[in-house]
């Protein structure tokens, strides 16, 4: 039997297979080539398919977090105005209390409220009825605002003339003078206490460098 040869790049054909040794080759290596490429592709694909689908997982749970943060903030801000804020109730002759600073609806007195002088009147009519007894004996404007048709008269306790750090009344007011409310932190004051200073001049000043030191 003569010799065959393909008619495709002349290579003598192989008796055993029938095949051109050398195009046989060439297509293998092609469907090598378009198999891995295949798999690259496949591999790419689901990889990006995998990545889509962490992403809104990742910011579902950015969400969470944020959330949980924003609501526990509220919750602690609410929590300590309530513990802060004593809220009085009238029953009958009586008030009850839960906190700090009292707080008064517009019941509290029937005096017209026009000036820093009749807000001052009405919180020393309103001390009994707080159970207090020489708190707002002395007291003096600090300061007066005005917003959405309402006064705000803040009004600081004194004691033998001298501010009580941190103690103050504010009397609330319609523009009309009607009282809307009154809020306080004020404290009655031992009589007892000396005002005359326990230390000299010259321990005060060293006591001041030693702290701006």
């Amino acid at each position: 039997m003569s010799d065959k040869y393909c008619g495709k790049c002349g290579s003598k054909i192989d008796k055993r297979t029938g095949q051109c040794p050398n195009c046989k080759k060439e297509k293998s290596s092609g469907n090598n080539q378009k198999k891995f490429g295949d798999l690259n592709q496949e591999h790419t694909k689901n990889g990006k398919k995998r990545i889509r689908n962490k992403s809104p997982l990742l910011v579902v749970l950015l969400l969470v977090i944020l959330m949980s943060l924003v609501l526990g903030f509220t919750w602690l801000c609410f929590t300590r105005r309530i513990t802060n804020i004593r809220i009085f109730s009238k029953t009958g002759n009586s008030f009850e209390t839960n906190g700090n600073v009292v707080s008064l609806d517009k019941d509290f007195t029937s005096k017209r409220i026009v000036d820093s002088a009749s807000a001052i009147l009405a919180a020393q009519e309103s001390a009994p009825s707080l159970g207090l007894n020489n708190a707002f004996d002395e007291l003096e404007l600090y300061s007066l605002s005005e917003t959405d048709g309402q006064k705000f008269y803040r009004l600081q306790q004194l004691y033998n003339g001298l501010p009580v750090y941190g103690c103050y009344v504010t009397i609330i007011a319609s523009d009309q003078g009607e009282a809307l409310g009154l809020l306080s932190d004020c404290k009655d004051i031992d009589e007892s206490i000396s005002l005359i200073p326990s230390i000299s001049q010259e321990e005060i000043e060293n006591n001041i460098k030693q702290y701006a030191i």
